[in-house]
């Protein structure tokens, strides 16, 4: 399996609870069939229970909590934007994570920081392949690359302040935050319906990779396709 599938794979798990059996999932896996495979691993639905109804209450209390907002003016169609401005956003994410109770999806880095930490990483490879020569320091190189794009993605984390960007409305990131914690709503309210399933994985599968969620409707992409088509995964912190 791909590597950047089998990443995809295990953030499935993580976030859904389950665990694929071994080669139950190949590169080649259509999302629909991912979406029948992951239903028949959490069992039948429980009843009428709506996932993204139940987490965007969860995260109106935690704004009413922490912010002393009136209930009335907190809807699905609120601008999170508007209601978390820029001035001490992570700070704030972090806070309604904790008091939802909630993983929320991770703010993405400034355009005019992506950049400059790849071309750094770049450069670094090169100089360490430049300056060693011969078969093993270009291996060094190689490995080096990713290894320097992780570290400066760690030490610049607190400029990551960006909503992603199918975040834009509480409702929105409510979806996303389904996806996200699908197994811990699973183990509270028992399993939903497939349809529920289905959505929940549009919208963690678009968080990791950046891809359009309604990409994934009726198109029935590869895993690997999902994973080509959008050069790996989302950036964000």
């Amino acid at each position: 399996m791909d590597g950047d599938v089998e990443f995809l794979v295990e953030a499935i798990e993580d976030s859904f609870g389950v665990k694929f059996n071994q080669n139950e999932l190949t590169d080649g896996t259509g999302f629909d069939d991912l979406c029948r495979i992951v239903a028949a691993h959490l069992g039948p639905a429980s009843g009428g229970v709506c996932f993204s109804s139940i987490t965007f209450w969860r995260l109106r209390r935690a704004w009413i909590k922490l912010f002393g907002l009136d209930k009335a003016s907190i809807k699905p169609s609120t601008s999170t934007e508007l209601m978390m401005p820029l001035a001490h956003r992570r700070q704030a994410w972090r806070a309604m994570s904790e008091t939802s109770g909630l993983r929320l999806p991770r703010l993405e880095y400034p355009d005019h920081l992506n950049a400059p930490i790849l071309i750094t990483s770049v450069l670094v490879s090169i100089v360490i392949a430049i300056s060693g020569g011969g078969a093993w320091w270009l291996a060094a190189a190689v490995v080096a690359m990713p290894f320097a794009a992780s570290l400066l993605f760690f030490v610049l984390r607190p400029f990551a302040d960006i909503l992603p960007a199918q975040c834009h409305t509480l409702g929105d990131l409510a979806k996303v935050a389904v996806g996200l914690n699908y197994g811990r709503l699973v183990q509270k309210y028992g399993p939903s319906n497939e349809r529920q399933i289905a959505e929940g994985l549009r919208r963690l599968v678009a968080d990791l990779t950046d891809i359009d969620p309604y990409a994934l409707i009726g198109e029935n992409p590869r895993l690997i396709d999902i994973v080509i088509a959008n050069d790996g995964f989302r950036v964000g912190a």
